[in-house]
C-alpha cells in the first residue's frame, strides 16, 4: 500500500503482505532447526554458496560449468533420495 505524507511516498504492507512475511519467517526459522542432521545439511549448502562467493574472482567459466554439472548431479541425488521414501519432491527454480 502506498500513501503520501509531506510529499514523500510511504510504503506499507497489506494484510496479505503481512501474512506472507509471517509465513516466510516460519520457513526461515525451520531452516535453522536444532536437529543436528538437518542443521548439517543447511550448513553444507550455505558453505558451498559462501565458498563460491568468496572465490568468485578466481572462478572462470570452465570451473563454473563444472560446478553447475556437479550441483545438478547433487540435486538429482537429493530428488532420488526423497522419491525413494515415496515422497514427491518440490523444487524451487
Amino acid at each position: 500500500m502506498i500513501q503520501e505524507r509531506d510529499g514523500k511516498k510511504i510504503y506499507s504492507l497489506t494484510d496479505k503482505g503481512v501474512k506472507k512475511v509471517e509465513e516466510i519467517k516460519i520457513e526461515i526459522e525451520s531452516l535453522f532447526t536444532r536437529d543436528p542432521l538437518k542443521r548439517r545439511v543447511i550448513d553444507l549448502l550455505f558453505n558451498i554458496g559462501l565458498t563460491v562467493h568468496i572465490n568468485r574472482k578466481k572462478i572462470d567459466d570452465k570451473v563454473l560449468n563444472q560446478l553447475i554439472t556437479d550441483l545438478e548431479k547433487c540435486m538429482a541425488l537429493v530428488e532420488e533420495a526423497i522419491k525413494s521414501k515415496g515422497e514427491k519432491t518440490v523444487t524451487q527454480v
